[in-house]
Order: C-alpha cells, then structure tokens, then sequence
C-alpha cells in the first residue's frame, strides 16, 4: 500500500491553533506523500534529493522548501537529513491570516494554482536560518498549551510567513510578471474553487461570488495565473489527479471522480491533454519514485 494523504487531523489540535512544528531526523528514503496544509521546511544538517512534480534537487543546511497542500515529494538517499517541519493550516492562512492570500508576494507560495510550482526550493542565509530557527523552536514550545500560546504562536508564524517571502521574492515576482495584489474577489473564486473543487463550476457562479462581471473575471484570472477560469479549474484538477495517482493506490476512475471528473473517460481525455500521458501511464511513468513501506513513510 502507497502511503496516502497526510491529514491535518494528525497534527493539529482539535482546538487551538492549526500550527504544528516537529524536528525529524531522516536516513535514507522518506517515500512519496503528500499533505492538506501548508508546510515549511527548513534543513538545518545533512541532506538529501528532494523529489516533487517539478524534478529533483539536492538539499543541505540553509535550504527552505515550501510544499502547498495537495503536492507530493519525497525525500531520497537521505544522509542525516534533519528540519525543522513548520505546518501551517490552511484555515488558519484564510482566518487570522487572510491577508496572505491577497499579498502579492504570500499568495502565489500559500494558495495553489497561482501560476507556480506546487513545491518551491530557495537558500536562507545565516541570519534568516537564526530567526526561522528560534521561531520554529518557539512554536514547539507552545504548541502543547493551546489556551495560552495562541498569540503566540501566531506571531511565530508571521516570522516564518516574513522569511518565506523574503526567500522567495525574486522567483515569485518572475511568476507572473505585472500580476501585483490580487484582486479581493479574485481570491474569493479561487478560495472557493479550491475548497471545493469536485463542485461543477461555471462562470456566471464564478462571477457571482467574486462580485464581478464575467468578462472582468476571465481578465484578471488570465493575469494571475495565465488561463482563463475554466482552464484552471482543469488544471488544479489534473494537478490533483496527478497527486493522488502517485501516492495512493485509489481506482483511476475514483480518482478522476474525486476530483470533479464524474465521467472517467472524459477526465482521462482532459488529463491527457493536461499532463500528456494517460493516468494509468502517468502513475506507472519512470518518474515516480519508489514509495517504501507505508509504515515508514514519515516520522512524526
């Protein structure tokens, strides 16, 4: 069995702040997985290849990964490979802290199908690896205490919420050139489709809940992520799709359902056109990485 869909369920408190923050310690391989949060990684000794939908990199000390919910990756030939895991709730992203899914340098990092990749990959320097350090160390002091750390812990996050965009400034801004803030109603349609995303959408719905003309909608979705909203609705889906082809043993056509294609044939056809392979190639392509035993998948 392939390891499944890490769930916020087993890291979060039922009350309290949807923050979790553990230091693993990895030695050869942490298969395939995925999960339903924001997750912030930060090496801070030895390394390894790290494996995404993007490609392959090599990590050591300094490194900060920035994996979006849905994304699958993997570690390989991990050598005393030891991090810092900062999960950050995607409630919480679009709560306390909506604000980030509108900044122009946050939101194409922490809401999926921006235009980006779902995993990012930059290098922090001594002083940024100091602060992520000490806050991350701050959230673990205080995560066990939810009726007292709230405050907090939220400002912890703010800390690493700065480093990421500091970290990643110069590849966001590349993303989508001249995209600038996102529009409030644009971000009401995407947080809505992405919460719901096997929904059948359409554009006057799209328009109505974003509180915006159909034709200024298409516009301003083209401008931040380069397709007009349909289009990206097919795309998060065959991003999704793809994810759960590779770290979880479900039926293709369950998947394809699951996903918003009810009609397995037809969401095998507009996968294809999307990824360029059939989903059962996809699943059994070259690319995919070896899952391991499922007991072993991540150290928690």
């Amino acid at each position: 069995m392939h390891p499944t869909l890490l769930a916020r369920a087993a890291l979060f408190p039922p009350l309290g702040v949807p923050i979790h923050v553990n230091r693993p310690r990895h030695a050869g391989e942490v298969p395939l997985h995925m999960h339903d949060f924001v997750e912030v990684a930060v090496v801070v000794a030895g390394g390894a290849r790290h494996r995404h939908a993007g490609g392959v990199e090599q990590i050591g000390p300094g490194s900060i990964l920035l994996i979006q919910p849905g994304a699958w990756h993997a570690y390989h030939r991990a050598r005393d490979l030891e991090l810092y895991n900062c999960c950050i709730g995607t409630d919480l992203l679009a709560g306390d802290l909506a604000w980030s899914q509108r900044d122009p340098l946050l939101a194409p990092l922490v809401v999926p199908g921006q235009g980006g990749p779902a995993c990012f990959t930059a290098r922090a320097d001594s002083a940024m690896q100091s602060r992520l350090h000490a806050a991350a160390e701050a959230i673990r002091a205080d995560q066990g205490d939810p009726a007292t750390g709230r405050v907090r812990m939220i400002a912890q996050v703010l800390i690493v919420l700065d480093a990421v965009a500091t970290a990643f400034s110069t590849l966001v801004r590349g993303l989508r050139p001249g995209a600038g803030v996102p529009h409030a109603g644009l971000a009401s349609a995407i947080q809505a489709v992405e919460a719901d995303l096997p929904r059948t959408w359409g554009l006057p719905e799209l328009a109505r809940l974003a509180g915006l003309d159909p034709s200024y909608l298409v516009r301003l979705f083209r401008r931040r992520t380069g397709l007009p909203p349909l289009a990206w609705i097919a795309r998060r889906r065959a991003e999704r799709a793809a994810a759960l082809l590779l770290a979880t043993d479900r039926p293709v056509a369950e998947i394809l359902a699951a996903v918003g294609w009810r009609d397995a044939n037809h969401g095998a056809r507009r996968f294809r056109s999307l990824v360029g392979l059939t989903p059962s190639a996809y699943r059994s392509h070259p690319h995919r990485p070896d899952a391991g035993p499922a007991a072993d998948w991540i150290q928690w």
